[in-house]
Protein backbone atom coordinates (compact mmCIF):
# COMPACT_ATOMS: atom_id res chain seq x y z
CA UNK A 1 0.00 0.00 0.00
CA UNK A 2 1.17 3.51 -0.74
CA UNK A 3 0.69 6.35 1.72
CA UNK A 4 1.68 10.03 1.41
CA UNK A 5 4.22 11.19 3.97
CA UNK A 6 3.98 14.62 5.61
CA UNK A 7 6.36 17.15 4.09
CA UNK A 8 7.28 20.67 5.03
CA UNK A 9 5.47 23.56 3.41
CA UNK A 10 8.66 24.61 1.63
CA UNK A 11 9.00 21.20 -0.01
CA UNK A 12 7.04 21.24 -3.24
CA UNK A 13 7.67 17.58 -4.09
CA UNK A 14 5.28 14.93 -2.86
CA UNK A 15 6.75 11.93 -1.05
CA UNK A 16 5.25 8.48 -0.71
CA UNK A 17 6.12 5.50 1.44
CA UNK A 18 5.42 1.84 0.70
CA UNK A 19 3.90 0.01 3.67
CA UNK A 20 3.33 -3.70 4.16
CA UNK A 21 0.71 -5.18 6.48
CA UNK A 22 0.13 -8.60 7.97
CA UNK A 23 -3.51 -9.59 7.58
CA UNK A 24 -3.26 -13.14 8.93
CA UNK A 25 -1.87 -13.50 12.43
CA UNK A 26 -2.11 -17.20 13.24
CA UNK A 27 -0.40 -17.06 16.64
CA UNK A 28 0.57 -13.65 18.03
CA UNK A 29 2.27 -15.24 21.05
CA UNK A 30 4.81 -17.21 19.03
CA UNK A 31 6.17 -14.27 16.99
CA UNK A 32 9.86 -13.77 17.76
CA UNK A 33 10.74 -10.33 19.14
CA UNK A 34 13.69 -10.22 16.73
CA UNK A 35 11.58 -10.83 13.62
CA UNK A 36 10.19 -8.36 11.15
CA UNK A 37 6.72 -9.76 11.91
CA UNK A 38 7.04 -8.47 15.48
CA UNK A 39 7.70 -4.97 14.19
CA UNK A 40 4.71 -5.26 11.86
CA UNK A 41 2.56 -6.41 14.77
CA UNK A 42 3.64 -3.38 16.81
CA UNK A 43 2.96 -0.94 13.99
CA UNK A 44 -0.44 -2.43 13.14
CA UNK A 45 -1.43 -2.46 16.80
CA UNK A 46 -0.55 1.23 17.04
CA UNK A 47 -2.56 1.91 13.89
CA UNK A 48 -5.58 0.31 15.58
CA UNK A 49 -5.02 2.40 18.72
CA UNK A 50 -4.85 5.70 16.83
CA UNK A 51 -7.82 4.67 14.71
CA UNK A 52 -9.91 4.07 17.83
CA UNK A 53 -10.32 0.35 17.13
CA UNK A 54 -8.63 -0.93 20.28
CA UNK A 55 -10.85 -0.27 23.32
CA UNK A 56 -8.85 1.20 26.20
CA UNK A 57 -9.30 3.75 28.98
CA UNK A 58 -7.65 7.18 28.89
CA UNK A 59 -4.95 6.11 31.34
CA UNK A 60 -3.94 3.16 29.17
CA UNK A 61 -4.02 5.30 26.02
CA UNK A 62 -1.64 7.82 27.57
CA UNK A 63 0.69 5.04 28.70
CA UNK A 64 0.61 3.52 25.21
CA UNK A 65 1.49 6.91 23.73
CA UNK A 66 4.49 7.25 26.07
CA UNK A 67 5.67 3.73 25.22
CA UNK A 68 5.28 4.52 21.53
CA UNK A 69 7.55 7.56 21.88
CA UNK A 70 10.12 5.55 23.82
CA UNK A 71 10.08 2.74 21.27
CA UNK A 72 10.38 5.00 18.22
CA UNK A 73 12.46 7.95 19.51
CA UNK A 74 14.20 6.68 22.62
CA UNK A 75 14.85 8.60 25.85
CA UNK A 76 13.20 11.99 26.20
CA UNK A 77 15.21 15.04 25.24
CA UNK A 78 14.25 18.66 24.77
CA UNK A 79 15.68 18.33 21.27
CA UNK A 80 13.68 15.20 20.43
CA UNK A 81 11.11 15.67 17.66
CA UNK A 82 7.67 14.95 19.06
CA UNK A 83 4.87 13.87 16.71
CA UNK A 84 1.46 15.57 16.87
CA UNK A 85 -1.05 14.27 19.38
CA UNK A 86 -3.32 12.73 16.73
CA UNK A 87 -0.47 10.34 15.84
CA UNK A 88 -0.35 9.08 19.43
CA UNK A 89 -3.94 8.83 20.69
CA UNK A 90 -7.33 8.35 18.99
CA UNK A 91 -9.38 11.41 18.14
CA UNK A 92 -12.39 10.24 20.17
CA UNK A 93 -10.31 10.62 23.34
CA UNK A 94 -10.21 14.39 22.93
CA UNK A 95 -13.84 14.53 21.86
CA UNK A 96 -14.88 12.72 25.04
CA UNK A 97 -13.02 15.29 27.13
CA UNK A 98 -14.94 18.10 25.49
CA UNK A 99 -18.36 16.64 26.19
CA UNK A 100 -20.37 18.84 28.51
CA UNK A 101 -23.81 18.39 30.06
CA UNK A 102 -26.33 19.56 27.50
CA UNK A 103 -27.20 23.20 28.09
CA UNK A 104 -30.43 24.93 27.37
CA UNK A 105 -30.30 26.15 23.77
CA UNK A 106 -31.67 29.57 22.93
CA UNK A 107 -35.31 29.62 22.03
CA UNK A 108 -35.78 29.29 18.28
CA UNK A 109 -36.89 32.35 16.43
CA UNK A 110 -40.37 31.94 15.00
CA UNK A 111 -41.60 34.20 12.25
CA UNK A 112 -45.25 35.24 12.05
CA UNK A 113 -47.25 32.69 10.08
CA UNK A 114 -49.14 34.10 7.09
CA UNK A 115 -52.86 33.47 6.78
CA UNK A 116 -53.96 30.36 4.97
CA UNK A 117 -55.54 32.40 2.18
CA UNK A 118 -53.19 34.86 0.50
CA UNK A 119 -49.90 36.34 1.63
CA UNK A 120 -49.56 39.67 3.37
CA UNK A 121 -47.58 42.36 1.63
CA UNK A 122 -44.21 43.41 3.05
CA UNK A 123 -45.65 46.80 3.97
CA UNK A 124 -47.86 45.16 6.61
CA UNK A 125 -44.77 44.18 8.74
CA UNK A 126 -43.68 46.88 11.13
CA UNK A 127 -40.15 48.16 10.56
CA UNK A 128 -39.29 47.55 14.23
CA UNK A 129 -40.23 43.88 13.84
CA UNK A 130 -37.98 43.50 10.82
CA UNK A 131 -35.16 45.26 12.62
CA UNK A 132 -35.58 43.01 15.66
CA UNK A 133 -35.49 39.86 13.56
CA UNK A 134 -32.32 41.04 11.84
CA UNK A 135 -30.68 41.85 15.19
CA UNK A 136 -31.69 38.44 16.59
CA UNK A 137 -30.16 36.66 13.58
CA UNK A 138 -26.92 38.62 13.99
CA UNK A 139 -26.84 37.90 17.72
CA UNK A 140 -27.37 34.17 17.12
CA UNK A 141 -24.54 34.11 14.58
CA UNK A 142 -22.26 35.98 17.00
CA UNK A 143 -23.16 33.52 19.76
CA UNK A 144 -22.25 30.56 17.52
CA UNK A 145 -18.90 32.12 16.61
CA UNK A 146 -18.12 32.71 20.28
CA UNK A 147 -19.05 29.10 21.08
CA UNK A 148 -16.72 27.83 18.35
CA UNK A 149 -13.88 29.97 19.69
CA UNK A 150 -14.43 28.71 23.23
CA UNK A 151 -14.52 25.12 21.95
CA UNK A 152 -11.26 25.55 20.07
CA UNK A 153 -9.66 27.14 23.11
CA UNK A 154 -10.76 24.24 25.32
CA UNK A 155 -9.55 21.75 22.74
CA UNK A 156 -6.09 23.33 22.78
CA UNK A 157 -6.05 23.31 26.59
CA UNK A 158 -7.09 19.67 26.77
CA UNK A 159 -4.59 18.66 24.08
CA UNK A 160 -1.80 20.46 25.94
CA UNK A 161 -2.78 18.77 29.21
CA UNK A 162 -2.85 15.30 27.59
CA UNK A 163 0.47 15.90 25.84
CA UNK A 164 2.03 17.08 29.09
CA UNK A 165 0.92 13.87 30.84
CA UNK A 166 2.27 11.75 27.98
CA UNK A 167 5.64 13.53 28.06
CA UNK A 168 5.93 13.06 31.84
CA UNK A 169 5.30 9.34 31.44
CA UNK A 170 7.78 9.27 28.57
CA UNK A 171 10.44 10.79 30.84
CA UNK A 172 9.78 8.01 33.35
CA UNK A 173 10.65 5.39 30.72
CA UNK A 174 14.27 6.53 30.41
CA UNK A 175 16.54 3.56 29.90
CA UNK A 176 13.88 1.34 28.31
CA UNK A 177 15.09 -0.18 25.07
CA UNK A 178 12.99 -0.08 21.93
CA UNK A 179 12.31 -3.82 22.25
CA UNK A 180 11.24 -3.50 25.90
CA UNK A 181 8.96 -0.56 25.05
CA UNK A 182 7.31 -2.48 22.22
CA UNK A 183 6.83 -5.50 24.47
CA UNK A 184 5.20 -3.35 27.16
CA UNK A 185 3.00 -1.68 24.52
CA UNK A 186 1.80 -5.01 23.16
CA UNK A 187 1.29 -6.40 26.68
CA UNK A 188 -1.31 -3.69 27.33
CA UNK A 189 -2.95 -4.28 23.95
CA UNK A 190 -3.13 -8.05 24.55
CA UNK A 191 -5.52 -7.44 27.45
CA UNK A 192 -8.25 -7.01 24.83
CA UNK A 193 -9.76 -10.38 23.93
CA UNK A 194 -9.88 -9.41 20.25
CA UNK A 195 -6.14 -8.73 19.99
CA UNK A 196 -4.75 -10.02 16.70
CA UNK A 197 -7.99 -9.80 14.72
CA UNK A 198 -8.66 -7.52 11.79
CA UNK A 199 -11.68 -5.27 12.22
CA UNK A 200 -13.98 -4.39 9.35
CA UNK A 201 -16.75 -1.83 9.63
CA UNK A 202 -20.00 -3.47 8.53
CA UNK A 203 -23.73 -2.89 8.58
CA UNK A 204 -25.18 -5.96 10.26
CA UNK A 205 -28.70 -6.83 9.13
CA UNK A 206 -30.84 -8.02 12.02
CA UNK A 207 -33.58 -10.45 11.02
CA UNK A 208 -34.03 -12.56 7.93
CA UNK A 209 -35.81 -9.75 6.08
CA UNK A 210 -32.83 -7.41 6.44
CA UNK A 211 -35.14 -4.53 7.32
CA UNK A 212 -32.97 -3.21 10.17
CA UNK A 213 -29.20 -2.80 10.32
CA UNK A 214 -26.67 -1.86 12.97
CA UNK A 215 -23.19 -0.46 12.39
CA UNK A 216 -20.72 -2.88 13.96
CA UNK A 217 -17.19 -4.16 13.64
CA UNK A 218 -16.63 -7.62 12.18
CA UNK A 219 -13.49 -9.07 13.72
CA UNK A 220 -11.82 -11.80 11.68
CA UNK A 221 -9.28 -13.72 13.74
CA UNK A 222 -7.35 -16.99 13.50
CA UNK A 223 -9.90 -19.08 15.40
CA UNK A 224 -13.21 -17.25 15.12
CA UNK A 225 -15.28 -14.43 13.67
CA UNK A 226 -16.72 -11.97 16.17
CA UNK A 227 -19.08 -9.01 16.22
CA UNK A 228 -18.14 -5.96 18.26
CA UNK A 229 -20.07 -2.83 19.04
CA UNK A 230 -17.74 0.02 18.23
CA UNK A 231 -15.86 1.01 21.36
CA UNK A 232 -16.99 -2.00 23.42
CA UNK A 233 -14.45 -4.36 24.98
CA UNK A 234 -16.44 -7.58 24.88
CA UNK A 235 -17.76 -9.14 21.69
CA UNK A 236 -21.51 -9.19 21.14
CA UNK A 237 -21.22 -12.61 19.53
CA UNK A 238 -18.40 -14.91 18.52
CA UNK A 239 -18.49 -17.80 16.03
CA UNK A 240 -15.61 -20.30 16.07
CA UNK A 241 -14.77 -21.61 12.63
CA UNK A 242 -15.96 -25.05 13.67
CA UNK A 243 -19.51 -23.65 13.92
CA UNK A 244 -19.45 -21.94 10.52
CA UNK A 245 -21.15 -24.01 7.81
CA UNK A 246 -20.60 -21.66 4.87
CA UNK A 247 -19.59 -18.14 3.97
CA UNK A 248 -19.40 -16.05 0.85
CA UNK A 249 -20.55 -13.05 -1.16
CA UNK A 250 -24.24 -12.95 -1.95
CA UNK A 251 -24.29 -9.77 -4.05
CA UNK A 252 -22.17 -6.74 -4.92
CA UNK A 253 -21.79 -5.52 -1.33
CA UNK A 254 -23.25 -8.20 0.96
CA UNK A 255 -21.33 -10.89 2.81
CA UNK A 256 -23.14 -13.88 4.32
CA UNK A 257 -22.02 -16.24 7.06
CA UNK A 258 -24.06 -19.30 8.00
CA UNK A 259 -23.39 -20.58 11.51
CA UNK A 260 -25.63 -23.43 12.59
CA UNK A 261 -29.21 -22.41 11.83
CA UNK A 262 -28.37 -18.70 11.60
CA UNK A 263 -27.70 -16.60 8.53
CA UNK A 264 -25.65 -13.46 9.21
CA UNK A 265 -25.78 -10.73 6.58
CA UNK A 266 -23.27 -7.87 6.42
CA UNK A 267 -23.06 -4.95 4.06
CA UNK A 268 -19.47 -3.86 3.52
CA UNK A 269 -17.03 -2.56 0.94
CA UNK A 270 -14.34 -5.02 2.09
CA UNK A 271 -15.76 -8.17 0.53
CA UNK A 272 -12.53 -9.33 -1.07
CA UNK A 273 -10.41 -8.74 2.03
CA UNK A 274 -12.84 -10.60 4.32
CA UNK A 275 -13.19 -13.52 1.90
CA UNK A 276 -9.47 -13.96 1.38
CA UNK A 277 -8.68 -13.67 5.07
CA UNK A 278 -11.29 -16.24 6.09
CA UNK A 279 -10.01 -18.56 3.37
CA UNK A 280 -6.50 -18.33 4.75
CA UNK A 281 -7.57 -18.89 8.35
CA UNK A 282 -9.78 -21.86 7.43
CA UNK A 283 -6.96 -23.42 5.45
CA UNK A 284 -4.47 -22.97 8.29
CA UNK A 285 -6.94 -24.29 10.87
CA UNK A 286 -7.63 -27.45 8.88
CA UNK A 287 -3.93 -28.08 8.34
CA UNK A 288 -3.26 -27.71 12.07
CA UNK A 289 -5.99 -30.21 12.93
CA UNK A 290 -4.93 -32.64 10.18
CA UNK A 291 -8.35 -32.58 8.56
CA UNK A 292 -7.02 -33.42 5.13
CA UNK A 293 -10.11 -35.45 4.20
CA UNK A 294 -12.48 -32.50 4.31
CA UNK A 295 -13.57 -31.10 1.02
CA UNK A 296 -14.38 -27.54 0.13
CA UNK A 297 -17.04 -27.25 -2.57
CA UNK A 298 -17.90 -23.97 -4.26
CA UNK A 299 -21.32 -23.17 -5.64
CA UNK A 300 -21.81 -20.18 -7.85
CA UNK A 301 -23.70 -17.14 -6.55
CA UNK A 302 -26.75 -15.81 -8.30
CA UNK A 303 -25.58 -12.24 -8.72
CA UNK A 304 -21.80 -12.22 -8.89
CA UNK A 305 -19.35 -14.77 -10.19
CA UNK A 306 -18.37 -15.72 -6.66
CA UNK A 307 -19.40 -18.62 -4.53
CA UNK A 308 -20.14 -19.83 -1.06
CA UNK A 309 -17.81 -22.17 0.73
CA UNK A 310 -19.67 -25.24 2.02
CA UNK A 311 -17.93 -27.83 4.19
CA UNK A 312 -18.74 -31.52 3.92
CA UNK A 313 -17.13 -34.76 5.04
CA UNK A 314 -16.68 -36.16 1.52
CA UNK A 315 -13.03 -36.98 0.76
CA UNK A 316 -11.44 -34.52 -1.61
CA UNK A 317 -8.78 -31.83 -2.04
CA UNK A 318 -7.87 -29.56 0.86
CA UNK A 319 -6.86 -26.52 -1.18
CA UNK A 320 -9.09 -23.50 -0.58
CA UNK A 321 -9.52 -21.80 -3.92
CA UNK A 322 -10.01 -18.03 -3.82
CA UNK A 323 -13.02 -16.76 -5.76
CA UNK A 324 -12.53 -14.44 -8.69
CA UNK A 325 -12.70 -10.85 -7.45
CA UNK A 326 -11.80 -7.71 -9.31
CA UNK A 327 -9.17 -5.97 -7.18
Amino acid sequence: MLFPTPVSQSDSESHWRLCFKLYCLLDTDSISVDSIEYLFLFEQCHEMVVGGQLPACDDDLQTLAALRLQAVIGDFSTHSPCPPLDELVPGHMMEARLLLPPGTPPAPLTAPQPPVQGCPSPQRFHSALLGGALWSHTAAHKHKVEQDLRLRSRLKEEAAAVMSTIVERWKGLAGYSSRDSMAAYLAIARQWSGFGCTLYEVDYYIGSTGSFSQRLWLGVAAKSVSLYKQGEVEALESFPYGQICSYGVSDSNTFRITAGDRDLLFETTKLTEIMQQMNAYFSASRRQHGRSDDMLSITEGAVMDVGFHHFTSTPGPTLLTLPSHTV
